[in-house]
């Protein structure tokens, strides 16, 4: 079922996806950002940096 699913976030991830379609970039780069700091260059430097 993981497989070519739509991602989704538990809770509010039908809302952020289909009624605000403008903060989906906004909370992509957070999930981004704490998942993976070194995929985001400059935007995440003092948390991988250490």
């Amino acid at each position: 079922m993981g497989i070519g699913s739509p991602v989704r976030i538990p809770g509010a991830g039908h809302m952020i996806g289909f009624e605000r379609p403008g903060l989906v970039n906004r909370e992509l780069a957070a999930l981004i950002e704490r998942a993976a700091p070194d995929l985001t260059p400059g935007r995440s430097k003092g948390r991988s940096a250490a």
